[in-house]
């Protein structure tokens, strides 16, 4: 059937003023009076053995252009004064009942209106309608959306848009979103890859923390959102450790376990800066062993700050010194930059050490690394170096 195939009621019949053949196009006829808008059916020669159906596609005065040979007939030729007669034929209700009967494959004609049951409704592109269990592929949503009380479910993603909340006051348009996850060795300057939006929050999975991107392209400039980072963890078994500092850490954090393979029991961890190794460095220690403390000082220029004590060759087995440290204004280029600490070093069940330690490094340069390492020989297996950075 034609698309917008029309039909009207109370047609007059009409006749053809000529003859055509059976493959002829066009019909003249002596009246259009009441014919609907095209396409329409017309059936020549109606009731007789030569009776024909054709589509009317176009009308142009009184001739009407025809399709001849429709719905499984064949053309017939015609005598003038056939009539022409509008009506229904078998397509009309053949294809009227393939959309009530249609299923969700095609029919024999190619009908596959709905596939609903019989107590389905159609879907309208206008009015409103709640829809239940239906699956909508690659669909395209437009305009406010607005999420009710359900939840969304299932292993599919969001791409391609943001999460916008209502209710928020004082908040610049959203530009950004919470936009996914990596995990890299090198998550200590967040995502190495990919282009971002200045707002662009992501997990970073490797440390389980957040970061914002604060300025945005490829990759972009990224701040860890709030709390701690872990800068990276070493298990040294040489002279030194070094655990590099990215430019956004303004607080440092560590923490050590220390044992070397010196011969002589005890000794000192130590830090240094930026890989500076000269004597621009100043330590002050409070160490106290059983009922004594002591005080010492560096007593002026040194090559690095004392942060804590170790176990060492001579100390019984398995003991190992340990601490933390705080480093703060990392970034400053203005002052001089402070260490200080807590430890302790048991070296035996009746000898240890505990205290507190610090000192300065002589340099207003801002931090970009922290190295650690002992007084004399070398670390050993089980001892740690971890060190965390702060906004």
């Amino acid at each position: 059937m034609p698309t917008g195939q029309q039909y009207a009621t109370n047609v007059p019949q009409t006749f053809i003023t000529s003859g055509i053949t059976s493959v002829a196009t066009t019909m003249p006829v002596a009246s259009t009076l009441g014919m609907p808008a095209v396409p329409f059916t017309a059936v020549l020669d109606i009731g007789q053995s030569n009776q024909e159906p054709v589509d009317v596609t176009n009308i142009a005065g009184l001739n009407l252009t025809i399709t001849r040979a429709i719905d499984g007939t064949t053309g017939l030729a015609h005598n003038v004064n056939a009539t022409v007669t509008h009506g229904n034929i078998g397509r009309d209700f053949r294809e009227s009942r393939s959309h009530i009967d249609a299923s969700s494959s095609p029919d024999a004609s190619g009908h596959a209106v709905h596939g609903l049951t019989s107590s389905s409704s159609v879907v309208g592109t206008t009015d409103s309608q709640t829809l239940t269990n239906k699956v909508i592929s690659s669909g395209q949503y437009t305009g406010a959306q607005t999420m009710g009380s359900g939840a969304w479910s299932g292993t599919g993603s969001v791409t391609e848009g943001f999460f916008r909340f209502t209710g928020l006051t004082g908040a610049t348009a959203q530009t950004s979103g919470l936009v996914g996850a990596f995990s890299t060795a090198a998550s200590t300057t967040g995502p190495s890859s990919g282009t971002f939006n200045t707002g662009d929050i992501v997990v970073d999975t490797t440390f389980n923390s957040l970061w914002i991107c604060t300025a945005g392209g490829t990759p972009g400039t990224w701040t860890p959102l709030g709390g701690r980072v872990k800068l990276g963890t070493t298990a040294p078994t040489g002279a030194s450790t070094t655990i590099n500092v990215p430019s956004w850490v303004n607080t440092i954090q560590g923490a050590y376990t220390a044992r070397t393979n010196n011969a002589a029991t005890g000794g000192f961890v130590n830090l240094q800066f930026n890989g500076d190794s000269g004597n621009n460095y100043a330590w002050e220690i409070v160490l106290a062993n059983t009922a004594t403390v002591s005080g010492q000082n560096s007593a002026g220029a040194v090559s690095m700050i004392h942060i804590g004590a170790k176990t060492a060759a001579n100390d019984t087995a398995n003991y190992f010194g340990s601490g933390s440290f705080w480093i703060p204004n990392a970034q400053s280029t203005s002052m001089f930059k402070s260490a200080h600490s807590g430890f302790n070093a048991v070296g035996s069940p009746t000898n240890g050490f505990a205290g507190t330690m610090g000192g300065t490094w002589a340099s207003t340069a801002a931090i970009t690394s922290v190295t650690l390492l002992p007084d004399a020989g070398n670390f050993v297996t089980g001892s740690s170096f971890t060190l965390y950075g702060l906004v």
